[in-house]
């Protein structure tokens, strides 16, 4: 009940302003109040939109990221060839060493940011759900 009357204020307290600029155009304040309501839902509803896309879309990614290794792998030969055309020395472990750190890297990436986006999407749903429960149990109160 507090996490409502908490949200229900700072609804009204950022929809004021805005409802008073509505009241000076000649918009009655029930009618104005529809519309914030509305304007609200729509940017939250958006809100969880993007958030889901994005993070099914990290998702993806960190899927992929290990096939990228390869590529990484062939852009390494191309590098370290060149740089022994050009003189430098030493080169010989280093494409093996670099491909070791991605592979660690993107492993541990996986492990511990996959769990952390898969909680957001499943918690995205939750989070909408639970908002329009308060703006349900709003809109009947009043």
């Amino acid at each position: 009940m507090l996490i409502d009357f908490a949200v229900a204020f700072l609804i009204a307290y950022l929809a004021n302003p805005l409802l008073n600029w509505l009241e000076r155009g000649r918009v009655k304040r029930g009618l104005g109040v529809f519309f914030v309501v509305l304007a609200f839902m729509a940017l939250l509803g958006l809100a969880g939109v993007l958030l889901a896309t994005v993070s099914a879309q990290l998702i993806t990614l960190l899927q992929k990221l290990p096939d990228q290794i390869g590529t990484l792998g062939d852009t390494l030969d191309r590098l370290t060839s060149w740089l022994s055309g050009l003189g430098i020395p030493g080169l010989g472990d280093t494409r093996a060493q670099l491909i070791e750190a991605a592979q660690k890297y993107v492993q541990n990436l996986g492990e511990n940011l996959m769990p952390i986006l898969q909680r957001g999407l499943s918690s995205t749903g939750s989070i909408l759900s639970g908002l329009l429960s308060i703006g349900g149990s709003w809109g009947s109160c009043c």
